[in-house]
């Protein structure tokens, strides 16, 4: 009898020592979901302008020679959006639900003139130069909209 009672309990004791791993387990899962909701609207009004100035040479009667030089106009307009940018890395067991909308607009002017250069008389020019420099202008956009990197 005591044997059996002996063997019972082990068994039962095992029983309890196996289960418990599991129940261990069991109690460690949590709800892993994720979801993230991003909404953006940018908005770039963006000006640039060079100029070297409304340059000239001007008489009322005769323009006998003159010189007029303007130099270089460089006008640079860079704009870098970077909206809803998502990067997850929790090592989710369920769902992971990114929801993203972003609108950019862009208006963008960029000018580059060497002035309004002019040899100007009433009557008579004669003789004169006019010399110009070079008129640069460069517009970089770069938009990086909704991006989602998810790994674990």
């Amino acid at each position: 009898m005591k044997k059996i009672l002996a063997g019972l309990a082990a068994s039962t004791l095992l029983l309890v020592v196996a289960a418990a791993p599991a129940g261990a387990f069991w109690w460690g899962w949590s709800n892993d979901d994720l979801e993230v909701n991003n909404s953006a609207y940018v908005k770039n009004v963006v000006d640039t302008v060079a100029k070297t100035g409304g340059n000239k040479i001007s008489a009322m009667d005769d323009v006998w020679g003159g010189t007029l030089k303007s130099g270089a106009a460089g006008a640079v307009t860079q704009v870098m959006n970077k909206v809803n940018t998502n990067s997850v890395d929790c090592g989710c067991y369920d769902d992971v639900t990114l929801n993203n909308s972003g609108v950019v607009k862009n208006y963008l002017d960029t000018i580059a003139k060497t002035g309004y250069n002019k040899i100007w008389a009433w009557d008579d020019v004669r003789g004169g130069s006019l010399t110009s420099g070079n008129a640069d202008a460069a517009t970089l956009v770069d938009n990086i909209v909704n991006t989602n990197v998810v790994g674990n």
